[in-house]
């Protein structure tokens, strides 16, 4: 039996200590293993890996902003205003112990009172830590899809890697070395699968459709993050509805029209319809003018409160992420239920299997002729040889490498397996036209898997 060993190199361009970060054993693991595995996934598995890129970049924006920035500005009185180290205190406070809206009484707006419920504005400070939250969230089903890969008995990941590094040989004999060693590798798992059974839940681990259940819960994973994801953002935003993005959307493209009870009113009364949340104030989640107020020490024994009028420069860039964010994650969920389904039917459509092993080993029975043996072997070889885990690496290859570096592995691994078929004989495999149309579909789908069989 051949045995294969995966070569680990390091790069020796960079000094130590930039690396330093990600050998911290928790956060290193949590942060690079989705990446090391990326290669095991497909198209819509990957724009949640875009989606951590997003969310990464919206840390960095709104974190700046914060901390480097002006994220608040408030109208102080003069007295304050002067005293540099007053007017830096008040901005910090307002900052950090929140806002309230303006209350709008008789038609007349004024600052309510600050208590606990008064200060509905006070998500602003928190969200860099959010965005940082969500990146951990998404990472987390990828993080679970890289733990589970240790599951399967088969290194999918390095087998996908190793192929796709096939064609950056300069010479063709070196080529073809790298290919034979591969075949070797996948031939001695799969020819010799059943022998690797040993344990008491061995049955379970070793099932070729083993690495197909765990692929498809990281899947459902996937789809349940993203749900919850959107969910949260509503509760961050203390929104009644997930409808929220929608109404916000319609009010920039539709503005409420001025009626004439508008200008009738007087300026106050117009400056309240404005701030209030009406028709009128299209920044409803994310107010720009809010009040807040503080209290200052004047003398040994005397506390006089102030109420100033601020404004949230931050709110308007955060009104923009957090309206792509809503729809990035609404069109997002709908990709992922689809691609779901559609891996679903792909892995378990037993045609579609043969149709796509058949293209990848068109180009080796090219020149054999009809009569040939090679095609009997091709039913045996999808479905006694490959099994479900061999069909689920090749999709993998074909996702990441593409279909003409899988083409030349999976062929020369068809060759292999028919020199090799009088050493091991396999029950014949029904036919699309024939037997297989008249049996049960859980018989057609077990893949090879004898459920009878005791170990």
């Amino acid at each position: 039996m051949c045995t294969f060993k995966k070569m680990t190199t390091y790069s020796t361009h960079f000094p130590a200590q930039k690396k330093m970060i990600w050998e911290i054993p928790i956060i290193g693991d949590f942060i690079t293993k989705p990446f090391k595995a990326a290669k095991l996934y497909e198209f819509y598995d990957r724009l949640h890996l875009f989606t951590v890129y997003l969310l990464g970049f919206f840390v960095l924006l709104t974190g700046a902003k914060q901390h480097f920035g002006n994220p608040i500005d408030c109208m102080l009185p003069k007295q304050h205003d002067e005293l540099k180290s007053w007017r830096e205190y008040i901005h910090n406070f307002c900052l950090f112990y929140g806002t309230f809206r303006y209350e709008v009484t008789n038609g007349t707006s004024s600052f309510g009172s600050y208590t606990a419920d008064d200060a509905s504005v006070n998500y602003y400070q928190w969200v860099p830590f959010f965005f940082a939250f969500q990146v951990c969230c998404f990472l987390l089903p990828f993080w679970c899809w890289a733990y589970m890969q240790k599951m399967i008995y088969i290194d999918m990941a390095f087998i996908v890697d190793y192929a796709g590094k096939i064609n950056s040989e300069k010479t063709f004999e070196k080529t073809k070395e790298k290919v034979d060693r591969l075949v070797a590798y996948m031939n001695d798992h799969f020819r010799y699968r059943r022998a690797h059974k040993m344990g008491y839940f061995s049955w379970i681990t070793f099932n070729s459709a083993f690495p197909s259940v765990l692929y498809s819960l990281t899947k459902f994973f996937f789809i349940a993050n993203v749900v919850v994801q959107v969910n949260l953002v509503c509760k961050f935003l203390d929104v009644d509805s997930w409808m929220w993005g929608f109404d916000l959307v319609q009010k920039f493209l539709e503005p409420t029209q001025r009626t004439p009870e508008f200008y009738a009113f007087t300026d106050k009364q117009k400056f309240a319809a404005i701030l209030s949340d009406g028709a009128y104030n299209r920044f409803q989640y994310f107010p720009i003018l809010v009040g807040c107020e503080y209290q200052l020490q004047e003398s040994v024994n005397k506390f006089v409160n102030h109420k100033a009028q601020c404004i949230i420069p931050m709110n308007v860039i955060n009104e923009k992420i957090f309206i792509g964010l809503y729809f990035w994650l609404l069109l997002l969920t709908g990709l992922s239920v689809i691609g779901t389904v559609k891996w679903i039917f792909r892995i378990r459509s037993r045609k579609a299997n043969e149709v796509m092993i058949f293209k990848l080993i068109k180009k080796v029975l090219e020149n054999e002729p009809h009569d040939s043996k090679m095609f009997d072997y091709r039913f045996n070889f999808v479905h006694d040889y490959l099994c479900a885990d061999g069909i689920l690496l090749i999709y993998f290859m074909m996702d990441t490498n593409g279909f003409l570096k899988t083409e030349e592995v999976i062929g020369a691994l068809f060759r292999k397996y028919v020199s090799e078929a009088g050493a091991l004989p396999f029950q014949t495999a029904p036919t699309l036209s024939g037997s297989s149309l008249n049996k049960g579909y859980s018989e057609l789908n077990n893949y090879g898997f004898d459920p009878q069989h005791k170990i």
